[in-house]
């Protein structure tokens, strides 16, 4: 936990994984501490996308044991015609419009847009307050003003 910001270490597609859940961390904790009627906040698992941005990524970016399979990772990910971005979308989508969906707040969905669980790692209150804090001191610091704009 003394590390979100990779200060001390930097392991490229493990760092990345570990800023997802802290994001979902910090969500599933807006979730449950904002009470504001109409206002829902929602998670969801888009599934992967096969993008420019996936191509960006290179072998050293890669966890050791992926490394070994590298040339299979690199055909897998490499961009499509943006069907693979669609269908990445829909969860999305779905949470943005769905009528379903409209009056539940601090939930997690899938690719398929299905309740489920949250992930494990996020489910630690201790882990997810320690995240809050750290957000929220940083997001109340002077130099970081998110007051709206006139």
């Amino acid at each position: 936990m003394g590390n979100l910001q990779a200060e001390r270490s930097f392991a490229g597609l493990t760092t990345y994984s570990h800023a997802k859940v802290a994001m979902m961390a910090v969500m599933y904790e807006y979730a449950h501490r904002l009470a504001i009627p109409g206002i829902t906040v929602n998670v969801c698992y888009p599934g992967r996308a096969r993008t420019t941005m996936t191509r960006s990524v290179t072998r050293d970016m890669a966890p050791a044991a992926l490394r070994l399979f590298w040339p299979l990772f690199a055909l897998a990910t490499r961009p499509d015609d943006g069907s693979s971005a669609e269908k990445a979308s829909r969860s999305s989508v779905y949470l943005a419009t769905s009528p379903d969906v409209e009056t539940m707040t601090g939930q997690y969905f899938d690719r398929h847009s299905k309740l489920v669980d949250w992930p494990k790692a996020t489910q630690d209150p201790a882990t997810r307050t320690y995240i809050w804090n750290v957000v929220h001191d940083l997001t109340s610091t002077p130099s970081c003003d998110h007051s709206p704009r006139e």
